[in-house]
């Protein structure tokens, strides 16, 4: 998985994720953030896991726009 990630003043602000296969994913924010919004042109709702992640279901060579708050 390609990941590429925006941050100012120490916090995390958005993150674009390409993965290479399809496959479920826990996204794990910084410590004190919170995932706030997925998209990949439509908006998608992750569920949240028990150990404080995100799971995502993803399609290979597809863009995910993750922001964070």
């Amino acid at each position: 998985m390609s990941i590429d990630m925006n941050w100012s003043g120490g916090k995390l602000l958005q993150a674009a994720l390409k993965p290479m296969v399809d496959g479920e994913y826990v996204i794990r924010p910084p410590a004190g953030q919170r995932l706030a919004r997925v998209h990949n042109g439509w908006k998608l709702a992750p569920s949240q896991s028990q150990n404080g992640g995100y799971r995502l279901s993803v399609k290979g060579s597809q863009r995910y726009s993750l922001d964070f708050t």
